[in-house]
This record gives C-alpha cells, sequence and structure tokens, in this order.
C-alpha cells in the first residue's frame, strides 16, 4: 500500500520554493507518503472557494466531486462533450469533456470494476486503493506532469485533479488540463511525414527520453500519441506516466530497451534507430546515466 498511499498536497509551501504562486500548474507540490495529510491539505490549503466540492455537469448528468484546483472559483463546472471529445475518446480509455470558456479539458478514469459484478475487486482496487489512498490515474498523471517539468520536457499545463464523491460513481477521478486544439497528435504528425522527417521525429523523441532518464524516470507507456506536437515543432506531454528508473545500471537498460515498443513506434526500423540512438548517446555514456535524486519537499 506504500506505491498508492504517495498522496497529499502542500501547494502553499510549494509555491513559496518554487516561486510559481500565479502559475496553477507549477504550484501542485509532489505526493507525499500519507491519505490524512492529503485530507487535510484539501480542507486547509486557501482556495478560491471554501471547500474543494464541485458539481462537474456531463451532459444530462452532475456529479460531484472532490476537485483540487485554484483554477476554477466556481462550484459548478459545465462540460461539453462534442466530436472532439468523442475522436479523443476513441483514441483512448477515458471520458472527456470540455469546459469551453476555459478550454480545459477534463480527462475522466474509469473504474477497473463494477461494484455490483466484482465487489470484492471493486473495494479492494478501486474504492479502496484509487480513491481513499489516492493512487488513482488522475493522482499519477499530476505527479508525472510535474516531474516531466522539473525534467525539462514541455508537459500540458495542469489545472486540477479530484475524486468523484460517490463510491458507485464509474469515473472514479478526473484530471483537468488545458485544451490546445491548434496542436497535432504526435502520431499524426509522424504519419504526415517523409521518411527523413520520421527518423528526425524519432531522434527528436529519444532526446526527450534521454532528458527524462537523466533525471531518473521513464515513461510507462511511450507512444507517439502521448504527446502533441505544437507549431514550433515542439513536443508537449499529455500523458504523463512516468516510473521512477531502477539504480542498477544493467536494471536501468532493460527498463529502457523493454520501452521501446515495435508496435508504437510504428516499425522495426523505428525501434531500432531509437535503440541505435540510445545506444550512442545514452548507454555508451556512463556519466549521463547518473541518476538525479528527485529535489526534496
Amino acid at each position: 500500500m506504500g506505491r498508492v498511499g504517495k498522496a497529499a498536497f502542500d501547494i502553499k509551501r510549494d509555491s513559496r520554493v518554487s516561486g510559481t504562486e500565479n502559475r496553477p500548474y507549477a504550484s501542485m507540490p509532489p505526493l507525499q507518503n500519507s491519505c490524512l495529510r492529503l485530507r487535510f491539505a484539501l480542507l486547509r490549503d486557501p482556495m478560491p472557494t471554501r471547500f474543494p466540492f464541485h458539481r462537474l455537469q456531463l451532459s444530462q448528468r452532475s456529479r460531484w466531486y472532490l476537485l483540487r484546483s485554484r483554477f476554477f472559483s466556481r462550484h459548478t463546472i459545465r462540460l461539453e462533450a462534442d466530436a472532439a471529445m468523442q475522436r479523443l475518446e476513441r483514441i483512448g480509455s477515458s471520458h472527456f469533456y470540455l469546459e469551453p470558456a476555459s478550454q480545459t479539458l477534463f480527462k475522466f478514469a474509469r473504474d477497473k470494476y463494477a461494484w455490483h459484478r466484482q465487489p470484492l475487486k471493486w473495494l479492494a482496487q478501486d474504492l479502496l486503493e484509487k480513491r481513499l489512498l489516492a493512487g488513482g490515474d488522475a493522482i499519477k498523471e499530476w505527479r508525472s506532469n510535474r516531474i516531466l517539468r522539473r525534467a525539462g520536457l514541455g508537459a500540458v499545463e495542469c489545472r486540477g485533479v479530484g475524486i468523484a464523491l460517490n463510491p458507485f460513481n464509474p469515473l472514479g477521478s478526473v484530471y483537468a488540463m488545458a485544451y490546445l486544439p491548434e496542436a497535432q497528435s504526435g502520431e499524426t504528425h509522424f504519419k504526415a511525414l517523409e521518411e527523413a522527417g520520421r527518423r528526425d521525429f524519432v531522434k527528436q523523441l529519444c532526446r526527450e527520453v534521454i532528458r527524462l532518464a537523466n533525471h531518473g524516470y521513464y515513461h510507462r507507456d511511450l507512444h507517439y500519441g502521448n504527446f502533441l506536437v505544437d507549431a514550433q515543432g515542439k513536443f508537449v506531454w499529455i500523458d504523463t506516466h512516468v516510473r521512477r528508473l531502477p539504480k542498477r545500471p544493467n536494471k536501468r537498460r532493460q527498463s529502457l530497451v523493454r520501452m521501446l515498443s515495435v508496435r508504437k513506434l510504428q516499425g522495426t526500423a523505428y525501434r531500432d534507430l531509437a535503440l541505435d540512438y540510445l545506444e550512442r548517446h545514452y548507454f555508451d555514456h556512463p556519466a549521463s546515466q547518473k541518476r538525479e535524486e528527485p529535489h526534496a519537499r
């Protein structure tokens, strides 16, 4: 339970240290090891609203969430699901809604088990682990977003994270982020390139991988659909789940090699290109493999 119980927020302290009081995404603090501290921090920290309880109106239905955000000052947030949101849902397994006024994208993670079909698994994983111990996908994405930014990678602006108040709400957690309609999916961008451009694209991705590895982490699920490409050609990570790299060099190497999938990189040639790039620019340079310990907060 120690792995999934790392959840507490102390935004006031974190913003004082980093000087980022006015940047919502940067003021999100690291996760700690206590569920009780999470609850206390949620209620004690000064927020635009007195209590962090928000009613999210999803089409014709309203759902209540304990939403940790400095971005929204009203209790009721009306969300819409247009054709663009439906396209996002076809790509991934989450549910997407848009708050048009602020151009905020809400990503809802569905429970893995149904309470009336597999009650024990639902109780142990979806309710206890993901909600009460704050081990849900939204919490992990929030934490990973901060790790990517510390490593110097571009990541979407995070505007809030929350868990459902109703235990029988199948949309157990929510992750709010800036909506970037002008940016292009990495997969769409890759397919539109010529062969030389695709090879440069893979090398650019490898440079991002190396930068994160030097910070001590690697992507849990590396594929082109996990990031956007903006007008300047820079990557903006939107699915930000990362894991800590092992300390031992051989284990660290195995983790990075397993991360490179032929299917996800869309071809053996591109997977081999990525592996060769890491061999020459990371594995063959021991100094670059030193893990950068996360800053203590």
